[in-house]
């Protein structure tokens, strides 16, 4: 039996660099070591380093005036972060808020500075985006801050504000998954679990301007500026997740990059969509126009039949399709490395599972 991985992260990884992983684990590069026991001062390792961020600039197109550094904590050590390395003590930034994550995102950021909260999402179903005209936005913010997807609700933003100011982005759960202007941004960030290997780093692609106005007494370990001084290796990184990162990347580049990438993702989200809609007995309460492409959220009529499907779905061996905790439902998060044919078996298995 197949296994597909549904989870929304830690995700699906493709099967030809999980064989790699492997190998990697007991002999890297003929060295008779683990990638995982490889020093990250040594030259085999710093070449890996820069390898892992040409491959990223070249799929993101970054500009040469935008630094790539690499950080551990994931993505949530970033949440406090990024306020410490962008405010003074005075300073304020605006959060948009429709979702768990950019909710996270700007309670932490409470704790840094005087950040404002601004409510972008509606609270009845359809669940949809207020029109950006109708934001109430500080005019003396020095950042704007969103999350292009949240994973929980399974829903997206899928455009990018418009704003003068320096446009901060949260883009865990979609990155790589589809082309994106990265000039139009001041620093995006994401987690590596899902789009992009496995737990254990945060990317930071941030422009240069923006790198040296940390808060006085900010610990080293958290400065962006004390991070590309040393090139991310100012403590000692995580190797074997940026050995990962490095062939998922090299995997993405093979696929078409993220044109492909992109072409693939809305087919697999409209496949499952198009049936949900279709059917009289699960149903999808967000606005299409807002529909996450990574994490299809649906309900069924009861919560009984809920965990029935979850549990039935596992001996399929459709893992992982249990719902958030605080949202419920089930989520079915489809990543960049879930292949059409894992689709195909959770449509065949949510048609038999009606009958």
């Amino acid at each position: 039996m197949t296994i597909y991985n549904f989870s929304p992260g830690p995700s699906a990884i493709p099967m030809e660099i999980k064989e790699t992983m492997q190998n990697a684990w007991f002999d890297w590069q003929g060295l008779g070591l683990s990638v995982a026991e490889i020093s990250h001062r040594s030259h085999y390792f710093v070449d890996l380093l820069e390898e892992t961020k040409q491959n990223l600039r070249e799929l993101l197109t970054i500009p040469d005036r935008y630094r790539i550094l690499f950080f551990q904590g994931g993505a949530q050590a970033q949440f406090a972060f990024i306020p410490m390395n962008l405010l003074k003590k005075q300073q304020s930034a605006d959060y948009l808020l429709y979702g768990l994550w950019s909710q996270r995102a700007f309670d932490e950021a409470k704790m840094f500075a005087d950040v404002k909260g601004v409510t972008i999402g509606t609270d009845s179903p359809p669940l949809s985006i207020v029109p950006e005209k109708d934001w109430v936005l500080n005019k003396e913010a020095m950042y704007l801050h969103y999350c292009s997807n949240e994973t929980v609700s399974g829903m997206r933003l899928p455009f990018v504000p418009a704003t003068n100011l320096p446009l901060i982005a949260d883009m865990s759960s979609d990155i790589l998954s589809q082309p994106i202007d990265v000039s139009s941004y001041g620093l995006l960030y994401a987690c590596t679990q899902k789009n992009m290997g496995i737990a254990g780093l945060s990317v930071v692609i941030v422009r240069d301007d923006l790198i040296d106005q940390a808060q006085p007494g900010l610990p080293s370990i958290f400065d962006f500026k004390k991070q590309d001084e040393f090139n991310s290796l100012y403590n000692t990184t995580n190797t074997f997740t940026m050995y990962v990162l490095n062939e998922v990347l090299k995997w993405t580049k093979k696929q078409g990059g993220l044109s492909a990438m992109q072409e693939r993702n809305q087919a697999q989200a409209k496949a499952l969509y198009d049936f949900i809609d279709e059917s009289a007995f699960y149903t999808n309460s967000i606005d299409p126009a807002y529909r996450s492409l990574m994490n299809v959220t649906f309900q069924l009529p009861s919560r009984e039949q809920e965990a029935d499907f979850v549990a039935k779905a596992e001996k399929q061996g459709l893992m992982f399709l249990k719902g958030h905790r605080l949202h419920g439902g089930i989520r079915a998060s489809i990543y960049n490395a879930m292949p059409d044919a894992g689709v195909d078996a959770l449509l065949d298995f949510m048609r038999a599972f009606i009958a």
